[in-house]
């Protein structure tokens, strides 16, 4: 179902995000760090925190913030 799809698209993008922006600023690349961490927030929605997805560790909200930081 495509409602489904997009949430899953959205939930992917976040993760990856974050990903991406911890190796990103590991590695010393600040600026596309934060690009990813940004994207990260923007595609972040607090009704997801209801997601197994996002029960399994950290809020990945928290996570973006706390890297951008």
């Amino acid at each position: 179902d495509l409602v489904a799809n997009h949430q899953l698209n959205i939930r992917q993008t976040v993760l990856a995000s974050y990903a991406l922006g911890c190796t990103n600023l590991f590695l010393g690349a600040q600026v596309e760090s934060l690009e990813h961490l940004d994207r990260g927030l923007e595609s972040y929605d607090t009704s997801q925190r209801s997601d197994p997805i996002f029960r399994a560790g950290q809020d990945p909200g928290v996570a973006l913030l706390n890297s951008c930081a």
